[in-house]
């Protein structure tokens, strides 16, 4: 019973989330998305569709680099919030007509799986420049 109690004091506790880089991170990626908006308005093109992608992994990566550690949990966690508040948006807009559900949730989750590694990856590159 001793050994239990000691072997815990001498575990190292994991990396923390340094917030004011994940909202820095998060408002840029946020700015690019309306840059995105603008353009996609002005030249008809399908830059908005990238744009969110372009977004959050240019968000991790700064994330990353502000909290000057951990920059693939720092990215994810913008990622991750990223996803939430796309979740807010979407979900008060009408469904699709055009796919099922299943193609509905299929494409979320994939473009969520993908989210998610952008940012973590771009968190991680920032610790590694």
């Amino acid at each position: 019973m001793a050994g239990r109690g000691s072997s815990r004091r001498n575990e190292r506790p994991g990396p923390r989330v340094a917030w004011p880089a994940v909202l820095a991170g998060l408002a840029v990626a946020f700015g690019i998305t309306i840059a995105g908006a603008a353009l996609a308005a002005t030249t008809r093109a399908a830059a908005f569709g990238v744009a969110g992608f372009i977004a959050v992994a240019a968000g991790g990566y700064l994330a990353g680099r502000v909290a000057a550690g951990a920059g693939a949990l720092q990215g994810a966690v913008v990622a991750a919030l990223w996803i939430v508040a796309e979740a807010i948006v979407t979900t008060s807009l009408p469904p699709s007509a055009e796919t099922g559900i299943v193609v509905d949730t299929a494409t979320t989750v994939a473009r969520d799986v993908i989210l998610l590694g952008l940012g973590a990856a771009g968190g991680w590159l920032a610790t590694r420049s």
